[in-house]
């Protein structure tokens, strides 16, 4: 998939290509017959509306989409310090260790699974892990054997006998973020495309307004708002879109976490 600022701009290029000669070409050709601008009224009225209702659409759907992978992500990410906290609090001992493990972590999900992302690649479920990401994920269950081996002989502690749980609900966070794809379906992409373009028709060859600057006006603004919605759903849609900004979001997160090791 190209890069999402290359879709928009190729989505710019074709509608003007459509807007403005075709524009053009109805200004400066002999209009005296006016009968049909009612039938053309109601066609433009009926495209653009349908247009807009399903661009509205889409983009409120996919905003809820790329919503529900930033709580994921957030659950994951509170699960891991949850962990790390609970360890250290379990076995001071273990402080140094279990922090490196969360930094591997985190270094893990930003370099090896959401840079793939932001290059256009879709992350298998079922392979996609990251190797570091479950030698991590080993590694805090190593430790919690070895807080468990440690500890009073009798009965664990509560606060050691849980820890062993929350590692379970970190497994699964990752897991279902791991999972999360965008609702992206490639049969939707005709009827789209169809329906855009007879809105950009519409638009140029029935421009409105009483004087020629209007009537500009009036064609280049209304395909304006086309690429607009058009370039929402592009971004939206996109994994690379995503996965760009949560990179920048852990990338934040992991300068605190360094430099709460170092102090």
């Amino acid at each position: 998939m190209p890069h999402p600022f290359v879709t928009i701009l190729l989505i710019l290029v074709v509608s003007l290509a459509v807007v403005v000669p075709i524009t053009w070409w109805v200004l400066t050709s002999d209009r005296g017959d006016r009968s049909g601008d009612n039938v053309s009224t109601a066609g433009i009225r009926f495209i653009g509306g349908v247009f807009v209702f399903i661009g509205s659409f889409s983009v409120i759907t996919l905003w809820a989409s790329q919503g529900q992978f930033n709580e994921r992500l957030g659950r994951e990410l509170g699960a891991l310090v949850l962990l790390t906290d609970n360890i250290t609090l379990a076995s001071p001992a273990s402080e140094g260790q279990a922090f490196g493990l969360l930094e591997e972590y985190v270094l893990a999900v930003r370099d090896d699974e959401l840079a793939k992302m932001a290059t256009g690649d879709r992350i298998d479920p079922l392979n996609g892990s990251s190797p570091r990401v479950l030698e991590a994920l080993d590694g805090y269950s190593n430790l919690i054997s070895d807080i468990e081996a440690s500890a009073a002989q009798g009965s664990v502690p509560p606060a050691v006998s849980k820890l062993r749980t929350e590692l379970t609900q970190l497994e699964l966070d990752y897991l279902d973020r791991l999972s999360w794809q965008p609702p992206y379906a490639a049969v939707l992409l005709l009827p789209a495309g169809v329906i855009a373009l007879a809105t950009l028709l519409s638009i140029a060859f029935f421009p409105a307004g009483p004087r020629a600057w209007q009537k500009w006006l009036q064609s280049l603004l209304s395909a304006a708002v086309v690429v607009c919605i058009l370039a929402m759903i592009v971004l939206l849609v996109s994994p690379q879109f995503q996965a760009a900004s949560q990179q920048e979001s852990i990338t934040r997160y992991l300068t605190q976490i360094q430099a709460q090791i170092r102090g």
